[in-house]
């Protein structure tokens, strides 16, 4: 009897309830769909504007791509300089990033000027001399403490953006900056600060100065990319295609004149150097894209995600656990060019407006 009485009651209530809405008059029925409209319509605006937002600063996401590609990069020049010389690392990666040339748009209505023909020689010359540069340090030190150096691009970049482009930090980053610099110094473990010229140590600094002769040549080709962007010229599938095309010749150059040519490549060690080329290519491409909207400054803050990336493939894969200096070191570099990041993003709009000024 309680079960059939709250079963009437429920239903006297439902029926109660759409008598009142069949009994409202029509003005209320229309301002309440008005709301919903206007709330689906709230929405939908919101989504669009967050689209609006990420097709606006695309180039940060192709920078964080540039970063994880970095990483992995390193990882495979790990696995290829086992079996073959660097030399012959960068050749074969040169000839994945030859077939960017099938991308290119060849416009005829296109022309490029002397000055634009010799910064894409250049960007193609600069990236295939980092490139050497990179894979030599990491045959000669850990993939942590290479990257640790090559991708800490944030001083070289405000640098080159402050000299070339007019991309002035502010004063607070520049205190970051030097925060970083000491970070460096900890990761790169320099002897005439640390006092040891044992055979390791020392081999781990011939690899830090490769690596720190890279990162300036990183920076040098990337400004020479960025220019072409301020120019309107840039072409992202162009600056494969020349890295590719200097790469393979300089490659061929130098292979030769050292007698480092490996006739005896295994499958196993050309397949790693494939892969590796797939990596170059999503790097580049990345660098390519993302600094054709955003400064120097912002891509190479994006590049340094690479670093804690490095370093946790060396400790959960490679079983090698770094000094606790160099963790510092790589963790201060880390937390300094982050904070460079946040206080800087607010400005980047005010940069990427100079572009068509200049």
């Amino acid at each position: 009897m309680t079960t059939g009485s709250a079963d009437d009651d429920r239903s006297d209530s439902e029926g109660n309830l759409i008598l009142s809405e069949l009994q409202q008059p029509e003005e209320t029925k229309l301002l309440r769909l008005r709301q919903e409209r206007e709330k689906s319509r709230e929405s939908t605006s919101k989504f669009n504007t967050i689209l609006t937002k990420i097709s606006e600063r695309r180039g940060l996401l192709w920078g964080l791509l540039a970063g994880v590609a970095t990483s992995f990069e390193a990882i495979l020049v790990d696995f290829a300089n086992d079996e073959s010389h660097p030399l012959q690392s960068a050749f074969f990666r040169s000839i994945v990033l030859l077939f960017a040339i099938t991308l290119t748009s060849w416009d005829k209505g296109r022309s490029y000027t002397w000055f634009d023909t010799s910064m894409f020689l250049l960007f193609g010359l600069l990236e295939f001399t980092s490139t050497v540069f990179t894979f030599m340090a990491v045959k000669y030190g850990t993939i942590g403490d290479t990257i640790a150096i090559q991708s800490n691009l944030p001083i070289p970049s405000s640098i080159f953006g402050c000299v070339f482009f007019m991309e002035y930090p502010r004063s607070w980053h520049v205190l970051l900056l030097v925060i970083n610099a000491f970070g460096l110094i900890l990761v790169s473990k320099p002897p005439f600060l640390f006092g040891s010229l044992e055979p390791a140590h020392e081999s781990h600094f011939t690899g830090s100065v490769f690596a720190l002769a890279a990162v300036l040549l990183t920076a040098s080709f990337q400004a020479a990319a960025r220019k072409l962007a301020y120019r309107n010229v840039h072409d992202s599938w162009l600056l494969l295609s020349q890295a590719g095309f200097i790469g393979i010749l300089g490659s061929c150059i130098a292979l030769t004149m050292f007698g480092k040519w490996d006739k005896y490549t295994t499958w196993y060690n050309l397949i790693i150097m494939m892969f590796l080329g797939f990596m170059s290519f999503l790097t580049l491409l990345g660098t390519a894209k993302g600094l054709e909207t955003e400064s120097m400054f912002i891509i190479g803050i994006l590049t340094t995600i690479s670093i804690p990336l490095a370093y946790f493939y060396e400790i959960l894969f490679a079983g090698s656990t770094p000094q606790w200096y160099t963790l510092t070191g790589a963790l201060i570099s880390v937390i300094s060019t982050s904070l460079i990041y946040v206080t800087s993003f607010e400005d980047t709009d005010e940069e990427n407006e100079k572009k068509t000024g200049q």
